[in-house]
């Protein structure tokens, strides 16, 4: 996500900066001239443009990926929890010393479990918001300029 989102911070500055230049001519050669320096110019503001919606949409689909993995990561740390708690009922009917003592050991474990299945389901979640921040940035910098 982190390389899409620096394409298309280049790409959006690579737009304002052929807008800033379009912006800044005085424009007072021929008129024939003046037409194709505009055209040209304005062929570069549409590579700019193509270019960021391809990455962009691409970048969307990363997130769309991200968003159907920490679902299922999410799925995961249920489960486990569902795992731990009829670890823990089980432990509790257990009057065995030596084998409360293993459910015990394995309710921790699956705790532990949960806990590591959160912290990466949080990190991913925190990625891809802060990826998507960035994006519209982006967004809202390509629409900007002469021609949005």
């Amino acid at each position: 996500m982190r390389e899409k989102a620096e394409q298309l911070d280049t790409i959006a500055t690579d737009k304002e900066t052929i807008d800033e230049t379009l912006e800044s001519l005085q424009r007072i050669g021929t008129v024939e001239g003046i037409g194709e320096m505009e055209g040209h110019v304005e062929q570069a503001e549409d590579a700019t443009v193509e270019a960021y919606e391809g990455e962009s949409a691409e970048l969307d689909e990363i997130h769309e990926e991200s968003e159907e993995f920490e679902g299922e990561v999410d799925e995961r740390a249920e489960a486990t929890e569902g795992d731990r708690e009829r670890i823990a009922e089980a432990r509790d009917r257990v009057e065995t010393g030596d084998a409360a003592r293993e459910l015990a050991e394995a309710e921790a474990a699956e705790a532990q479990d949960v806990e590591i299945l959160h912290e990466f389901l949080n990190r991913a979640q925190e990625g891809r918001e802060e990826s998507q921040n960035q994006k519209a940035e982006y967004d809202a910098r390509m629409s900007g300029g002469r021609r949005g």
